[in-house]
């Protein structure tokens, strides 16, 4: 049996419930974070092939598994980011001390939507050592657009492929999006991030003409408001009208929908007539199930994927007094992501064969995809509703679980403090 070691906050075969996924933080503080490592499970086992979810990422580990492992597959998110630095150390360090490959299948900068490249950034020489150690295991490195392969090259690297964000070849090279008629009633996805006045207020008026809409964060914190209650921190930087607590309207009527799984959030999803929003991967996984998606860029990192992969889009600052969301659906052509994904698709099999990874697509009479059969029978848990939604069983609980984790964290940190104080 051969085994790979793949970078993930959990497999894609694990059925964790919220309460498990909030205490072990198995989507690395953002739900998206859970679509690419899906779909390269999907794309790399085989019948012989075992996958191995590793996200410590400890230097440490290194003898455990070049004994244990043929190859290390590195999906990333936007890794090239001043708070990804010290993770990006202990990867490089890693990296450095493994003997097999090392394979990095989508990464991307972060930075301002029209980058110039004209100043340094705080982790150049963290990007040079990473991928000069990745480098060393692989043939090339794998970046999510045009943007990140822009900024290697201008950091001296030549061995740069762009092939985009893998969980968009979780359909092969399949993509199939439907266009419905939109009216007032038809159940919409809205998703949002950042302190983007402009943005939320066009999100608010988008509100009051589709009023079926839900809500779908991704972020931890946003996990413990649903689950729990606990409203957003106010060091956390977010226009006024952004839905941080119970009381806030998306809340108080129920229309907040979050997802610990992959599954359940296509499922969910695949109902609506629309999705539209900043959130990369919040609209991918719309696409993916065949939901019409409207991209609003605000930085570097959605731009370069949604540009690359032909998804509809502006950039949040061309938002104006008059822009209007029905407009927006009524004129976008939301096929163009079918144009060209053949070609990506590809050119994203081709990155994977000169890198020597095994995929279900070297195999052209493949009749069933070993990932299908082993997750067709596992009954993944479904959306968390907002706590104020759910029966007073279910309340109860999940603040048992809830403030019984916090309550215990307490109690050692005094026991910790009280013992400190002693040796004073």
């Amino acid at each position: 049996m051969r085994k790979v070691l793949m970078r993930a906050g959990m497999s894609p075969l694990d059925n964790f419930d919220p309460y498990h996924v909030l205490m072990h933080n198995t989507i690395g503080n953002n739900t998206g974070n859970m679509l690419f490592p899906y779909s390269l499970f999907r794309t790399l086992t085989l019948e012989d092939t075992e996958i191995v979810a590793y996200s410590k990422i400890n230097p440490e580990d290194a003898d455990w598994i070049n004994e244990e492992f043929e190859c290390f597959v590195i999906p990333l998110a936007n890794a090239f980011r001043v708070d990804f630095i010290r993770i990006l150390r202990d990867l490089t360090d890693l990296v450095r001390k493994l003997k097999i490959p090392c394979v990095v299948v989508g990464v991307g900068l972060q930075t301002e939507i029209d980058p110039t490249f004209k100043d340094s950034y705080p982790f150049d020489d963290d990007v040079k050592k990473f991928v000069s150690a990745i480098l060393e295991k692989s043939s090339s490195i794998g970046v999510r657009g045009e943007i990140t392969e822009a900024y290697l090259k201008k950091l001296g690297f030549s061995q740069v492929k762009v092939i985009g964000c893998p969980s968009m070849y979780m359909n092969g090279d399949q993509i199939n999006v439907n266009k419905k008629i939109l009216r007032p009633a038809s159940m919409v996805c809205i998703n949002g991030h950042g302190n983007f006045p402009k943005l939320h207020d066009f999100l608010e008026k988008s509100k009051r003409l589709l009023p079926n809409y839900y809500f779908i964060p991704q972020e931890k914190i946003e996990l413990e408001l649903v689950y729990a209650g606990v409203p957003l921190p106010a060091s956390k930087k977010l226009p006024p009208n952004y839905p941080k607590k119970l009381s806030d309207e998306a809340y108080v009527q129920n229309r907040v929908r979050m997802f610990v799984n992959v599954p359940s959030w296509r499922q969910f999803i695949s109902q609506a007539t629309f999705s539209f929003g900043s959130r990369i991967h919040g609209n991918i996984i719309s696409i993916l199930s065949g939901t019409p998606s409207f991209i609003f860029a605000a930085d570097s990192r959605v731009r370069e994927l949604s540009e690359y992969h032909n998804i509809p889009h502006m950039w949040v600052k061309d938002i104006k007094d008059d822009t209007n969301i029905i407009d927006i659906y009524e004129k976008t052509d939301f096929s163009s992501v079918q144009k060209g994904h053949s070609e990506r698709f590809r050119r994203f099999v081709d990155f994977l064969n000169e890198n020597g990874l095994k995929h279900i697509y070297q195999d052209l009479n493949i009749k069933e995809v070993p990932f299908d059969k082993q997750i067709q029978n596992i009954d993944f848990h479904g959306p968390v509703e907002v706590i104020t939604g759910v029966s007073p069983w279910e309340v109860a609980n999940r603040l048992n679980l809830f403030y019984g984790h916090i309550n215990r964290k307490i109690e050692k940190l005094e026991s910790k403090i009280a013992s400190l104080k002693k040796k004073v």
